[in-house]
C-alpha cells in the first residue's frame, strides 16, 4: 500500500527501511527513494543505513490492541539484526493491523513494533527461507499521567433561566466604585427611582433577600439598604419572576436575591476602594484569609450622600369664564445630609469531604438628617392673604444586623444537597422631626405653631430551616423542606403639637405585632426536552398572627431619648 508513507516520515522511525519495502519508480535504485519530486517541492535527502541481506524469507503478522483486540492500524514494524538497534527493514500495517516483510534472508532477528500511545514491543524471530508467520501480537495502551488542566468558562454577563433572570455583576467593570442602587439599575425588569426605591415590573411590592436568606439590614427600607451595599462585593443578583413553592408567600410582585461574593482563594488577601461624586462618595475594603479547611473573610464599607434641593410650586384654579385664579404660592430649599456603613464577617471550616460549617454576622447603620424650610402663601378661598413659614428638621437613625449558622452536607452524587440554617437578625430604627411656623416669609416673628413627633421601630426575627434536594437524573430534581419564622415587630408613634407641644393621643399609638409562621414544601422539576422544562410543587403555611394598638405613651420627647419613668404617663 502507497498510503503508509506519509506516517513513516510522520513517525520517524523506519523510513528508510519502509521505503525499502515500497516499490520503487523506474530507474530508482531499489532500497532508495526517488530522487525526483513534484514541482514546487523539495525532495527529501537520501539516507546512508546498511542494506538488509536478501533472500527467500518472508514475515508476517497482524498487530491488535490488547485491551479491545481491534486491528492497531498503522503501527510500524521494524525489523532489526540479532545484537544492535540499527533498523535494517521495516514496514507499516495496512487498515486491518496486517504487516509483511519480503525478500529477507535466512537467520535471527528482532522485530520492533511501536505506535503513538502504545508500549513498544519487541520479539526475536527465525527467519528461514520459507514463510515466518507470527500471527497476532497484541499492543498494551502507554498510560501516561499528564499535567493538570484547568478549563476556565466566563458566564454571560445576563443569564436567562427557566424561573429567574441572573444578571452577574461581577463581570460588568462599570460597577466598580458604585452601590448595590446602581447595579439593580442595570437589571433587566427592575427600576430604580433617584431615591432608591426599587420596583420589579412595575410593583413595588418586590421581596429583597441578601444570599437567599431575609435580612434586617432591608427589613426598615429597601432604598437605605441599597445605598450601604458596595457594588464591589456583589457577586450576581436574581430576579426571580416565578417563585417556586421554596420560597414564602411574600413580595407577590417577585423577589430578587443579592449574592455576595465569596473568597476561595488560598493565603491572604485584601482590596480596598473609594469613589467621589457631586451627590454622594463611598468605600470600602476587603480582608481575607483561608488555610486548608478554615477561611475567614471580612469586609467594610462607609458612603456618604448630601443633597441640596429647591421647589416652587404655582397653583391656579379655572374659573368659569376660563380665566385663571392663582390658589396657592409655594418656594421652598433644604438640605439633606447622611451616611452610614455596612460590614461583614464570615468563618467556614470543612471539617471533613462533603461536610461544611459556616457562621456569619452582617450589620449595618445608617444617619441621616435634613432641614426644609417652607413658604405658603394661600390665597384661595381665603378672602384675605394667609402667609406662613414652615422650618422642618427631620433625623433618621437605624442600625441592624444578622447572625446566621448553617451546616451543608454534599454527596459524591452531584445536586444531591442537605442544609441546615439558623439565623437571628434585629433592626432598630428611630425617626423624629420637629416643625416650627413662623408668619410672613421669615423666621422674624413669634411661632404661631409647633410639632414634634418621635417613631421608635424594633423588628426581631428568628428563622429555623431545614432543605433537601435529591436529584433522579441530569435533569429531574425533588427539593423539599421546612421553615419556621418568628417575628416581634413594636412601633411606639407619639404627636406633639400646639405651641407648648401638648401630647395628642388622636395622632399618637403604641403598636405591637407578633407573627409565628410553619411551613414545608415540596417542588419536583424536570426537562422534557433542551427547550421545554417543567416545575410543579406545593407549600403548606400555618400563621398566627397577634397585634395590639394602643394610645402612645404621653410623655416628653427628652424623657423618651433618656428614661420612661422621669414623666408621667397617661391613664
Amino acid at each position: 500500500m502507497k498510503r503508509y508513507l506519509p506516517i513513516l516520515v510522520t513517525t520517524g522511525l523506519l523510513t528508510a527501511p519502509a521505503w525499502a519495502q515500497t516499490t520503487p519508480p523506474a530507474g530508482t535504485p531499489a532500497g532508495r527513494p526517488s530522487q525526483s519530486s513534484a514541482p514546487g517541492t523539495t525532495a527529501p535527502k537520501p539516507l546512508d543505513i546498511p542494506a538488509a541481506p536478501r533472500g527467500t524469507g518472508r514475515l508476517t503478522g497482524t498487530v491488535l490492541d490488547a485491551t479491545t483486540k481491534k486491528p492497531v492500524e498503522f503501527a510500524t514494524v521494524a525489523l532489526l539484526p540479532a545484537t544492535g538497534n540499527q533498523p535494517i527493514d521495516g514496514t507499516v500495517c495496512d487498515d486491518k493491523g496486517r504487516f509483511a516483510l519480503k525478500s529477507l534472508a535466512s537467520g535471527s532477528y528482532r522485530v520492533q513494533i511501536s505506535f503513538v500511545g502504545y508500549v513498544t514491543r519487541t520479539e526475536t524471530v527465525t527467519i528461514t527461507d520459507g514463510t515466518t508467520d507470527l500471527s497476532t501480537l497484541q499492543l498494551t495502551s502507554a498510560a501516561q499521567k499528564l499535567g493538570e488542566v484547568t478549563v476556565t468558562g466566563e458566564r454571560d454577563v445576563v443569564e436567562t433561566k427557566p424561573d429567574r433572570i441572573v444578571y452577574n455583576a461581577e463581570k460588568d467593570i462599570t460597577n466598580s466604585g458604585g452601590t448595590a442602587a446602581d447595579v439593580l439599575r442595570k437589571v433587566p425588569l427592575v427600576n430604580v427611582d433617584p431615591d432608591g426605591n426599587v420596583e420589579l415590573r412595575g410593583t413595588s411590592n418586590v421581596r429583597v433577600l441578601i444570599n437567599n436568606k431575609p435580612s434586617g439590614i432591608v427589613a426598615s427600607s429597601v432604598a437605605d439598604a441599597m445605598k450601604q451595599i458596595p457594588a464591589d462585593q456583589i457577586k450576581s443578583v436574581e430576579v426571580i419572576t416565578t417563585p417556586s413553592a421554596k420560597y414564602d408567600a411574600e413580595g407577590t410582585g417577585g423577589i430578587i436575591n443579592i449574592i455576595l461574593k465569596k473568597n476561595n482563594l488560598q493565603g491572604t488577601n485584601g482590596s480596598i476602594g473609594l469613589a467621589g461624586g457631586t451627590r454622594s462618595s463611598n468605600g470600602n475594603a476587603s480582608l481575607n484569609y483561608r488555610k486548608g479547611k478554615i477561611g475567614l473573610t471580612s469586609s467594610a464599607s462607609g458612603f456618604a450622600f448630601y443633597s441640596p434641593n429647591r421647589n416652587d410650586l404655582r397653583r391656579s384654579l379655572k374659573n368659569p369664564d376660563g380665566t385663571e385664579t392663582q390658589a396657592l404660592e409655594q418656594d421652598g430649599d433644604g438640605n439633606t445630609l447622611g451616611g452610614g456603613g455596612f460590614g461583614r464577617l464570615g468563618l467556614d471550616y470543612d471539617p471533613a469531604q462533603y461536610h461544611n460549617l459556616t457562621i456569619g454576622l452582617q450589620g449595618s447603620m445608617f444617619r441621616n438628617s435634613g432641614d426644609y424650610q417652607q413658604f405658603n402663601n394661600v390665597l384661595f378661598p381665603v378672602t384675605a392673604a394667609n402667609q406662613f413659614t414652615r422650618d422642618t428638621d427631620r433625623k433618621f437613625r437605624t442600625q441592624s444586623y444578622d447572625l446566621s449558622g448553617s451546616y451543608t452536607r454534599t454527596f459524591e452524587q452531584k445536586r444531591r444537597e442537605w442544609s441546615v440554617l439558623a439565623q437571628h437578625t434585629r433592626n432598630r430604627n428611630e425617626q423624629d422631626y420637629e416643625l416650627n411656623q413662623y408668619p410672613g416669609r421669615n423666621e422674624a416673628g413669634a411661632v404661631q405653631y409647633r410639632e414634634q413627633s418621635d417613631n421608635l421601630a424594633r423588628n426581631l426575627e428568628t428563622t429555623l430551616q431545614t432543605d433537601y434536594a435529591h436529584p433522579f437524573s441530569e435533569t429531574a430534581l425533588l427539593e423539599t423542606g421546612a421553615k419556621a419564622i418568628l417575628r416581634r415587630v413594636s412601633s411606639d408613634y407619639d404627636v406633639y403639637d400646639q405651641v407648648a407641644l401638648n401630647f395628642n393621643p388622636a395622632r399618637s399609638n403604641l403598636f405591637n405585632y407578633n407573627q409565628d409562621v410553619v411551613s414545608a414544601y415540596g417542588t419536583y422539576g424536570f426537562s422534557a426536552s433542551k427547550k421545554l422544562s417543567f416545575k410543579v410543587g406545593a407549600r403548606v403555611e400555618n400563621t398566627r398572627v397577634r397585634g395590639t394598638l394602643s394610645p402612645g405613651r404621653m410623655t416628653t420627647p427628652a424623657c423618651r431619648r433618656t428614661t420612661s419613668t422621669c414623666c408621667p404617663t397617661r391613664a
